[in-house]
């Protein structure tokens, strides 16, 4: 099975280039007995690249997109459920480079094969890799065409809107601009420009790679007139604060269907309903305002959900919401490749724009999606 944290080569050809032999040949080394990467067309199926994997609008008509995904080195994550890679991926950075060194290709990156933790990105100007690290904002269900934080979903309408101003975002900041407020290493590459997240042994940090992307894509930058000259970092009014504090004992109506609960110090959001890959995505991007406003929690809880993150079980009705082997899932695949977890049965499988999660389907037959994989004991605990 190909895991949604599998180490991937991403890159993204010129419109009507195709990749050159001698670029690729770089993974399929003549001496090699076992490839270790599997090459995968992304268009081959939309639906799979759309859910696990989107870059609309970035990537532009009749652009090619080609998946070179490590098959034998297994999860990047250090451990099940853990948020940094500690494996030494400084080869693999010059293996990138010296792959996207092509003049068909027009963006490369290097980290996992779904969300946006990201270790390596390459192209040839950073606006181009602004351009990518937009796309959290044009996914996030919570922030606005103006780059504001919302307290409830956005509208469809609202999300077009960000679509259709998305070419003009790109150029609000010169490449100085970007520079200045970025975080992570910004070095060149003959023609290229990369940044990377890479610690000096060589692993990174997921989140920190997340947040890395976001100073990128300077959200809090936004012009008021989408694609004027980016003004100074955007300083929310204190009436803005004050306003929120006064509706904070509300907002546990705006999403009736989250509980929080702890567990050995560890935070769950216990979804009841509504839980959508939009919702999804909010959790894998930390954007846990919106389930936190009127909940009472202790201090010490709060600040390790913000530090460390928080983990989320959640309802689905059909199978064919999560993927197994790039497909929507069936009851005889499930059937076939599930385990008894003592809860139920279980399998490790990726829920569109989040990841790698594991489904449960419970002795009462209530199917379950959960971000970590815990003991039988502490399922009932959790679902309680």
């Amino acid at each position: 099975m190909l895991s949604i944290d599998s180490l991937t080569l991403d890159l993204v050809f010129l419109r009507g280039k195709m990749p050159q032999e001698e670029s690729l040949a770089a993974l399929v080394p003549a001496d090699e007995e076992e490839p270790r990467w599997q090459a995968i067309d992304a268009d081959y199926q939309p639906e799979f690249e759309q859910q696990i994997s989107p870059t609309a609008p970035f990537r532009r008509p009749e652009e090619r997109r080609i998946l070179a995904i490590d098959i034998a080195g297994g999860s990047l994550a250090a451990e099940e459920g853990a948020g940094f890679c500690n494996k030494d991926l400084r080869k693999d950075k010059e293996l990138l480079l010296t792959i996207a060194a092509d003049p068909a290709i027009r963006f490369a990156r290097m980290g996992t094969l779904g969300g946006f933790a990201d270790a390596v990105l390459v192209a040839r100007s950073l606006q181009d890799i602004r351009a990518y690290a937009l796309l959290l904002w044009v996914y996030s269900p919570m922030i606005d065409a103006d780059g504001r934080s919302r307290s409830s979903q956005l509208p469809p309408t609202e999300i077009k809107k960000k679509a259709a101003t998305f070419e003009k975002r790109i150029v609000e900041l010169s490449e100085q601009d970007i520079l200045e407020g970025m975080s992570g290493n910004f070095t060149r590459h003959d023609d290229l420009v990369v940044v990377d997240f890479l610690n000096n042994e060589g692993g990174y940090d997921f989140r920190f790679a997340t947040e890395g992307l976001l100073s990128i894509a300077a959200i809090d930058r936004f012009s008021h007139f989408a694609g004027a000259p980016a003004g100074p970092k955007r300083e929310e009014p204190k009436k803005e604060v004050v306003k929120e504090k006064a509706l904070a004992p509300k907002a546990e109506k705006k999403s009736p269907g989250v509980v929080v609960k702890t567990l050995e110090d560890d935070a769950w959001f216990l979804f009841s309903d509504g839980f959508t890959p939009a919702v999804a995505a909010s959790m894998g991007n930390r954007d846990y305002d919106q389930f936190l406003k009127g909940v009472n929690l202790e201090g010490r809880i709060r600040d390790r959900i913000y530090e460390h993150g928080a983990n989320f079980a959640a309802p689905i009705e059909f199978l064919s919401e999560v993927f197994f082997d790039g497909k929507p899932l069936s009851k005889g695949t499930f059937e076939e490749n599930a385990e008894d977890s003592g809860a139920g049965k279980s399998l490790k499988v990726m829920y569109p724009r989040y990841g790698a999660v594991t489904l449960l389907i419970d002795a009462s037959d209530q199917r379950w999606v959960l971000s970590s994989q815990v003991s039988a004991s502490h399922v009932s605990k959790i679902l309680e």
